[in-house]
């Protein structure tokens, strides 16, 4: 019985891990919408996967990551008033432009190797993404 919960619980933690390579891949065009909570958990696992991609220094990867981010701000900024909280619904189109502006930079530096601009890429999204949050 014990060796069975031990194993229970190693699948479910295997299961919900999600690499980063998963995270960047991009939603296919007949996808069902996403909710913007939704939104904003697959911006920041993308950011979290570029960051990590930028410390192994892959950086075709983070520009992949960063046209995912690319797709992820439209998609953002499509999301209706009516289906944003309510801290939300007078920022959601500045914000969403503001993390388009930031992949679009951090795809730029990414293909120039410019480690002092990719990270100030990050700053802008992570600082961006802590705005957006739903509470």
């Amino acid at each position: 019985m014990r060796r069975a919960v031990g194993l229970l619980i190693v699948l479910i933690a295997a299961a919900s891990c999600q690499t980063p390579e998963s995270a960047v891949q991009p939603l296919p065009p007949n996808a069902q919408p996403l909710s913007y909570q939704e939104l904003l958990n697959r911006t920041k696992a993308q950011v979290a996967a570029a960051q990590e991609f930028f410390y192994r220094d892959s950086w075709r990867e983070v520009e992949q990551a960063a046209l995912s981010l690319q797709q992820s701000a439209e998609l953002l900024g499509k999301v209706k008033p009516e289906d944003l909280p309510p801290r939300q619904r007078d920022q959601s189109t500045r914000l969403a432009k503001q993390v388009q502006e930031a992949a679009v930079a951090l795809g730029e530096s990414a293909r120039a190797h410019d480690v002092l601009k990719t990270t100030q890429a990050f700053q802008s999204l992570n600082l961006t993404i802590r705005e957006m949050r739903a509470e």
